[in-house]
């Protein structure tokens, strides 16, 4: 029966158009060289910061123990989250049928309720990069766009299903420092 609820859910994300809420940001901390921003699990989030090309950025984040890609069926809650997000075969078998939407999340080729950093570029198209893996370890972003953008970052979820998602992530954004622009590692966009 619960398994029938589940996929009586999904018929309507398959028409799925609509956007989420761009929201700014509460930024809780600026100085020169740090913004820190708090993301409503439910909304893109623009952060103000313009990225310069060619650039190189530490991006840290904190999640609340909340932190969900939700559901009103308590058996189909999402399992325990960090900022990399989770994959199907983490469900129980009855939910694992969402694999038919997975070409509709936000970053197709990313994992579900993985933070995604999308950089608006003054023209063309944004770029998208998967930002989740290892931001709680301080990776350092290097941003080689054509040109400065501004960062909007998200959680990759469906278009028309971010309302039932919870929790907050603290987002830090600051300058790399030479030391650290050595590691700068890269990451991968979507597709």
């Amino acid at each position: 029966m619960r398994a029938r609820i589940f996929l009586l859910s999904l018929i309507p994300i398959y028409g799925c158009t609509s956007t989420p809420e761009i929201v700014e940001c509460e930024n809780i901390s600026h100085s020169e060289k740090t913004n820190t921003f708090i993301l409503p699990s439910k909304k893109t989030c623009n952060t103000t910061v313009s990225l310069k090309k060619n650039t190189s950025y530490v991006l840290s984040a904190t999640l609340s123990d909340d932190w969900a890609d939700g559901d009103k069926y308590e058996e189909l809650r999402r399992p325990a989250l960090d900022e990399s997000g989770w994959v199907v075969g983490q469900l129980p078998w009855f939910a694992q049928g969402i694999t038919l939407v997975e070409p509709f999340r936000r970053c197709p080729n990313g994992r579900w309720f993985e933070i995604i950093g999308e950089v608006k570029q003054p023209s063309g198209p944004p770029i998208k990069y998967r930002l989740g893996q290892g931001m709680r370890d301080k990776k350092v972003f290097f941003y080689n766009g054509p040109d400065d953008g501004r960062l909007m970052i998200y959680a990759n979820d469906l278009n028309c299903r971010y309302e039932n998602n919870i929790g907050e992530m603290t987002m830090s954004v600051r300058l790399a420092t030479e030391e650290e622009i050595t590691r700068k590692e890269k990451f991968p966009t979507c597709e």
